[in-house]
């Protein structure tokens, strides 16, 4: 049986995004995982996996870089995978610059905020991923705007692919929901300001001045990082009875059973899964016209955009689905939801193509 090393930032994503992934995997091969331990270590531990922790520290001193190579390089040694799949920038850079003798995919679920400002950061990203490009043995990219922004700057040798999604269990989620009484939104991600967040509450209080009955709920954790919204301002909006802030959720599934409308107004995604669990679970979307949402939501046949950043136009199209005369087509608009995933983002058809690059590399 051969071996995956499966390198990742934290349990909490390989938990919340890509925990059918491995379950499949797992019955084809050896898995090797390495995450920082969080919140959701224990999870994951339920479910039979082994999670190496990595220790990972998001202050980008010097002293941390070097000791995170150096581990890195421990494990490759350790366990001398057959194959190393990289999620997020630090596993592609680090991991990918100590193997020897392994296939590598590096896997991008998004640029991330490293690459939102030209900055020395920036460069130097650019210059290990110039480093590393000839080590990797493919990219699988999420969306068309992530393997365009790689391809400008000569990131890659054009050894890709791009699938749509990384998959989530459709069996989980279903639930018709009652179009006769007031909608409830919901925003889930993580507490920060690339996020949208801030925008999502802006909205919700224009929306609750007008239509006080309709509600807008929260999941999400406060995430360790320097964007992270100030915790006052979730409480202070739950509090008001704004929104109502849910905090963590290990079954966000049955929260999004009596949800009427799925909310993503990010800064830039990957994919995004929140919208991808709308997919499924046949709700209504309302996104910000991004690269990673404007890929799951398709305006006028499950949804409608509106330009990142603008709150005016986000509250604009909550309105109007409340205001929407039309019950029959947004049902329509949630089947289409559903179709969109069983066609494009279906676990089984994911698991599909990464065992074919597997065996093809």
């Amino acid at each position: 049986m051969k071996t995956i090393l499966i390198n990742c930032n934290d349990c909490f994503a390989l938990y919340n995004f890509r925990l059918e992934l491995l379950k499949k995997l797992r019955d084809t091969y050896k898995l090797v995982i390495v995450a920082k331990w969080d919140n959701y270590y224990e999870k994951l531990k339920a479910e039979g996996f082994t999670v190496i922790n990595n220790n990972l520290n998001n202050k980008n001193k010097i002293i941390n870089e070097l000791k995170l190579i150096w581990f890195y390089k421990k494990v490759m040694r350790k366990y001398i995978p057959d194959l190393v799949i990289n999620y997020t920038i630090k596993p592609h850079l680090y991991s990918t610059l100590v193997s020897k003798n392994t296939k590598i995919i590096n896997f991008v679920s998004g640029v991330g905020s490293v690459f939102l400002k030209r900055n020395l950061l920036f460069y130097f990203c650019v210059f290990l991923y110039k480093l590393i490009r000839n080590k990797v043995d493919l990219y699988i990219f999420i969306n068309n705007d992530d393997k365009e922004f790689f391809e400008n700057l000569k990131l890659t040798n054009n050894n890709y692919l791009v699938i749509k999604g990384e998959g989530v269990n459709l069996d989980k989620f279903y639930k018709e929901v009652d179009l006769s009484i007031y909608p409830t939104f919901i925003f889930i991600g993580r507490l920060v300001l690339e996020k949208g967040i801030l925008d999502y509450l802006k909205a919700a209080k224009i929306i609750k001045s007008k239509y006080p009955n309709t509600k807008f709920l929260v999941v999400g954790p406060f995430y360790n990082k320097k964007t992270v919204i100030d915790r006052n301002i979730i409480y202070e909006y739950h509090n008001k009875k704004i929104i109502n802030y849910l905090g963590y959720s290990y079954n966000i599934n049955e929260i999004l059973r009596d949800v009427h409308v799925v909310v993503n107004p990010s800064y830039r995604e990957g994919l995004s899964i929140c919208l991808i669990e709308g997919l499924a679970s046949k709700k209504y979307l309302i996104a910000s016209n991004v690269a990673g949402c404007k890929d799951v939501c398709i305006e006028g046949y499950n949804g409608f955009l509106f330009d990142v950043g603008n709150v005016e136009m986000l509250a604009e199209r909550i309105e109007e689905y409340i205001n929407y005369s039309d019950k029959r087509l947004l049902h329509e608009y949630a089947l289409n939801s559903s179709y969109q995933y069983a066609k494009e983002f279906y676990v089984e058809k994911m698991v599909e193509i990464i065992e074919k690059v597997s065996s093809c590399y």
